[in-house]
């Protein structure tokens, strides 16, 4: 999995895809990962998808790099649910001998801590010369009167913010984009919930600067407001 993190390996290749299948089909379900399954035909589908101490093996940015954004959030939930003690919002270590239990480090900071990159990495990600925006939010999060976005965060080009504000008829995207050492340019996407997007402006204009569902934006823009119509 880390040949895939490192690039050593191209994530989009079909080596990568052997990969994934097999530490999620197989290995996390082995006697080494935790959670061997004696009945596999009936328990792979339920049981499978992340190992025993599952905020700590990355394989959540795979799933990123490939944009398959399902899969990523999928990955991602269910290791934060398979850890998390809601009464302290802390997360184990290893989630044995059953989900719900605690082996080991009853709270585990490092574990923790790719738990919140992962969350980082729905609304704000480095992809090269390149600052991505929302490639991974929720779709049900930008449902008519919700909110979401995240303030000051640190990336390699600066300190950043966004905000995502859903209304019936449109959705709102405030941006203050970093300044320090600004990207090339910024990918902004907007993953509408059941709606699809007719007209985008930014800063009142009317923006056509598209690639697939990515809006394309100038590295150094700075503050901006992009406006999605549904």
């Amino acid at each position: 999995m880390h040949l895939l993190i490192s690039g050593l390996i191209d994530p989009h290749s079909r080596e990568a895809r052997w990969i994934i299948d097999d530490f999620e089909d197989n290995l996390y379900l082995s006697e080494q990962y935790g959670y061997f399954v004696e009945d596999f035909d009936r328990h792979w589908f339920d049981w499978g998808g992340f190992s025993m101490q599952a905020c700590l093996l990355l394989n959540v940015e795979p799933y990123l790099y490939r944009d398959e954004v399902k899969h990523a959030l999928r990955a991602i939930f269910n290791a934060i649910a398979a850890q998390l003690h809601p009464d302290t919002r802390m997360g184990s270590e290893h989630a044995l001998p059953e989900l719900g239990d605690w082996r080991g480090d009853c709270y585990k900071s490092p574990d923790e801590a790719n738990a919140c990159g992962w969350l980082r990495s729905l609304f704000v990600r480095e992809d090269g010369d390149c600052l991505l925006i929302g490639q991974a939010v929720p779709e049900s999060w930008l449902e008519p009167g919700r909110r979401c976005g995240l303030r000051h965060v640190v990336t390699y080009f600066g300190e950043m913010s966004v905000l995502f504000e859903a209304n019936s008829d449109r959705i709102l995207v405030h941006l203050d984009g970093p300044g320090r050492n600004p990207p090339q340019h910024i990918k902004l996407r907007c993953r509408a919930a059941g709606a699809k997007v007719e007209r985008v402006e930014v800063n009142g204009q009317t923006w056509t600067n598209c690639v697939g569902d990515w809006l394309v934006l100038p590295g150094d823009i700075g503050e901006a407001v992009c406006v999605f119509r549904r």
